[in-house]
């Protein structure tokens, strides 16, 4: 359904993440490996920086959390943490080559902004507790559904409290109006090894998306790219042409996303919407490769991403009381 893999689009805005005390710089080193004895309902995240990934987290108990790896760089820092098993909640098709020339396995359970689900949850509890750990628990940026994802774990297998859930929630930025997500972190049940036993499904590597998903997860990363680029008012005249190829490649994800068929009531307005994106963004383009005027682009920018969040309030973001 239409409605339902809006969920799952992977546009949000930015949020900030403070640093969690004890924090270390650099390469802190490999995590505790799986199974290491950590007391029953400790909370013990702390914030790592390390190259190739970002709002990385180390929750204890094996399990780092963060956003997508990047290139070559963020796997390297996987290993180098002694990652093997990754796990996506995010809608984009994982990397799998890179992560099997580390040696890692991936496994790909996608959710949307909605929350985590009971079959997600399943999932997820099946994969930490029979796969080689650590793990690394990631989404797109980090904030959101892999946070949300990784105190469901924590509740379900290490006995987090939902006060300690709730917290990390906190810790890691995830936006109180995916209440979704922050009910199904607090409120996951335990699940006894016998019963993880007894689950019988699978882990995909991979597993399909909505094509509509799948489109709106290369407009965020071109949007990001854009974002980037963009610098103070779209930056010098070479920045600004570079910015302008983004901004075309982004008209044209948003007509091919408005040409895809969907159901549900909201299957006009939104094609009206993505249609009204594709040409902001094309006129974006022109201002940028035509003659330099960055305050007009600038204008065209703001007007184009509040759109974008318009949208989100109206097709995807759930209501902030549900």
């Amino acid at each position: 359904m239409l409605l339902h893999g809006l969920r799952g689009l992977v546009l949000t805005a930015a949020l900030l993440i403070p640093a969690a005390s004890g924090a270390s710089e650099g390469n802190p080193g490999p995590v505790a490996g799986h199974g290491a004895p950590v007391e029953p309902g400790t909370n013990t995240a702390r914030r790592l920086e390390i190259p190739g990934l970002e709002n990385v987290h180390d929750l204890g108990h094996g399990l780092l959390c963060g956003g997508q790896p990047r290139g070559g760089s963020g796997f390297d820092s996987l290993a180098a943490q002694g990652v093997r098993t990754v796990v996506s909640v995010d809608g984009m098709e994982p990397d799998l080559e890179r992560a099997r020339r580390h040696g890692m396995r991936y496994v790909h359970v996608p959710i949307g902004y909605d929350g985590v689900g009971t079959n997600a949850l399943r999932r997820l509890a099946k994969a930490v507790s029979t796969l080689p750990g650590p793990f690394y628990i990631h989404c797109h940026q980090g904030r959101h559904r892999g946070p949300a994802a990784a105190a469901a774990v924590a509740r379900t297998l290490h006995r987090w409290t939902a006060a300690q859930a709730s917290a990390w929630l906190t810790v890691a930025g995830t936006d109180p109006r995916y209440v979704g997500l922050h009910r199904d972190a607090t409120n996951a049940p335990p699940i006894p090894p016998d019963e993880i036993a007894l689950i019988a499904d699978p882990l995909p590597e991979t597993t399909p998306v909505e094509p509509l998903v799948r489109a709106m997860v290369a407009v965020d990363h071109e949007l990001e790219a854009l974002r980037s680029q963009r610098g103070d008012a779209f930056g010098p005249a070479s920045e600004a042409v570079a910015a302008a190829a983004m901004a075309t490649r982004l008209s044209e994800l948003f007509r091919e996303s408005a040409r895809l068929d969907g159901s549900g009531p909201a299957g006009g307005e939104l094609r009206s919407g993505l249609t009204e994106a594709a040409d902001q963004a094309s006129h974006l383009a022109d201002q940028l490769a035509g003659v330099r005027d960055p305050a007009a682009a600038e204008n065209t920018f703001r007007k184009f991403t509040e759109g974008c969040a318009r949208c989100h309030r109206r097709h995807r973001d759930p209501p902030a009381n549900p």
